[in-house]
Formats: structure tokens, sequence, C-alpha cells
């Protein structure tokens, strides 16, 4: 995983990332199913506040994803 410095997805806004989805037309429909599937959009669309805790929060993530087998090497660096 591979941060950087001044991030734009620092500051990303979920309710604006819905809005830009919608105008690409997903429908209503679409999100509701997700919604309804234990996928909330507003959760897992929004930014962070610290591209070090945005990396550290990524790599563990990915750690900890069921598909990926535990011996696979996960890292995060940030680069200016």
């Amino acid at each position: 995983v591979v941060g950087h410095y001044e991030c734009g997805m620092a500051s990303l806004n979920p309710d604006t990332m819905i809005g830009h989805i919608k105008e690409r037309g997903v429908s209503e429909e679409v999100l509701s199913t997700l919604e309804n599937s234990g996928i909330k959009l507003t959760k897992w669309l929004k930014g962070f506040d610290n591209e070090k805790e945005g990396v550290i929060h990524t790599v563990d993530l990915i750690k900890r994803h069921p598909l990926l087998p535990p011996n696979v090497p996960v890292h995060g660096m940030i680069i200016d």
C-alpha cells in the first residue's frame, strides 16, 4: 500500500461520491441492494484524517481479508 502526502482521498466526502455515482448512472436500486447486503457506502467511501493512519488501516484491512492467504506479506509506505 503506497500512500502520499496531500492525498485527495483524505478529504473524500461520501455524500459527494454517492452523488457522482448516481450521476454516472448507478440506480437507487443498486445502491439499496449494496446497503442491504451490508455494504455501508457512507462508511466505505469516507476519507481519512491522517495519511499514516490511512496506510496502516488499509494494510490491516488487506491482511485481514478472508481471501488473502496469511503467508502473503502486505506492506505499506508513504511517499512525499
